[in-house]
């Protein structure tokens, strides 16, 4: 995130000081851009294909990186196209967060176990 925020504005200034037809259009693109990576990151959403290819990779790989049994779907959102990640306990069926996930039930992996 601190490249693309230094990065980015090395981008612009060209079409920005030449005053070029495009540079509205970059500036969409980016802040679009920004936008669908912070849902990503924060609140796991993203463009359904996607989130269905994290949830299949997930599932493979939950015994060895998580110390609670956890399965993973995809669940939509109100944006047509985008869903969101949902992570449910397998034992107590309770949704719990991604950040908890990661932050409390996490292990050690094993690199010969891959």
């Amino acid at each position: 995130m601190f490249t693309a925020v230094w990065l980015i504005p090395l981008t612009f200034y060209p079409f920005l000081a030449a005053g070029h037809w495009l540079a509205p259009i970059i500036i969409a693109i980016v802040v679009i851009a920004i936008i669908l990576g912070v849902l990503s990151e924060v609140w796991d959403i993203g463009p359904t294909f996607v989130e269905q290819a994290e949830a299949r990779y997930q599932i493979r790989y939950a015994p060895l990186a998580y110390s609670i049994p956890v399965g993973f779907d995809v669940a939509e959102t109100a944006v047509p196209g985008f869903s969101r990640l949902r992570i449910t306990r397998t034992d107590t069926d309770q949704t719990i967060g991604g950040w908890e996930l990661r932050l409390k039930h996490s292990r050690e992996i094993d690199k010969d176990a891959w």
